[in-house]
């Protein structure tokens, strides 16, 4: 990485990069995989698997990875799913997504998967369950106070900010070229909260909404 050579490694998994610009990666030996960064373990080489949230072109980061660190999903070698930040771990269930966290490293949020239902946790309090949560869409404010996220029902997609549906039904993305309006992106910051989306009309998209609130 840059200049510098580490290992050598019998695998590397992925990695991403910090909001300082400390890069993190995964790597396997004959133990299992571990999280290093420069060279450096920091975790303990008890995972099949690890996985972390990729590197968004947006930010210039992993919204997996915080000043302190990252967040990321492991699965032991008896196949169960566990979240780890620093210190703190989480599980284990039978299948987690790796965690997204906020800037100060204080909370963390993560999808569980329940039979047919998937939830977000959210420092390991589970909120309301949804047929699917859109993971791509989870969104902490910069100081962490505020999550938002899309889940979808049989009704539509709903935009959810801190445990509490507060925009939707939308139309399921997939159906954007039909009748009704598709959520496109979630914006948050600490004083506003804002909903994109498109509203169509027999296949015709006629204009942008926004949905805004404030703290």
């Amino acid at each position: 990485m840059g200049d510098s050579i580490f290992g050598p490694y019998e695998n590397i998994g992925f990695a991403v990069t910090g909001p300082d610009g400390r890069v993190f990666y995964a790597a396997e030996d004959s133990e299992g995989f571990a999280m290093f960064c420069g060279g450096k373990s920091l975790s303990e080489k008890r995972w099949s698997m690890l996985m972390c949230v990729p590197d968004d072109s947006l930010r210039g980061y992993s919204p997996g990875v915080c000043a302190t660190g990252p967040g990321y999903m492991g699965i032991t070698h008896s196949g169960r799913s566990y979240v780890v930040l620093g210190e703190e771990e989480y599980g284990p269930y039978d299948m987690a997504t790796p965690p997204v966290v906020s800037l100060d490293g204080k909370h963390l949020a993560w999808v569980v998967n329940e039979n047919d239902t998937q939830r977000i946790f959210l420092d390991g309090e589970a909120q309301q369950g949804f047929d699917e949560i859109m993971f791509q869409s989870i969104r902490f404010s910069p100081s962490g106070k505020h999550l938002a996220y899309c889940g979808m029902d049989k009704r539509g997609v709903w935009v959810v900010l801190d445990g509490r549906a507060v925009a939707g039904p939308f139309a399921d993305p997939a159906l954007a070229g039909r009748i009704g309006t598709t959520v496109s992106d979630i914006y948050l910051t600490d004083k506003e909260f804002g909903v994109m989306g498109t509203a169509y009309k027999e296949g015709e998209r006629i204009r942008v909404l926004r949905v805004r609130a404030m703290f």
